[in-house]
């Protein structure tokens, strides 16, 4: 019975520990405006769609479509911050 509560415990401690250190980590209340960058083959999201994201979460989208594999992995391995395939 004393394990299951000194475990009980320490799961209570370590929750509560991860959810205060995560306003810590979570930089959506930075003042810094975030951009999410497709790459996709083609226009495969609506246009629309990507301005109701933006209307919604604040995020900037850039959306690059591209023809061939070899295109987007030039585009994709030069040095930017962060991307979405």
């Amino acid at each position: 019975m004393r394990k299951l509560l000194i475990s009980a415990v320490s799961i209570l401690v370590i929750c509560l520990g991860l959810l205060y250190s995560r306003n810590f980590i979570d930089s959506s209340n930075s003042g810094d405006k975030q951009t999410l960058t497709i790459f996709n083959w083609g226009e495969y999201i609506d246009p629309d769609l990507i301005k109701k994201f933006e209307e919604e979460t604040g995020i900037s989208v850039v959306y690059e479509t591209f023809d061939s594999n070899e295109a987007m992995l030039t585009k994709k391995y030069k040095p930017v911050q962060h991307r979405m395939i």
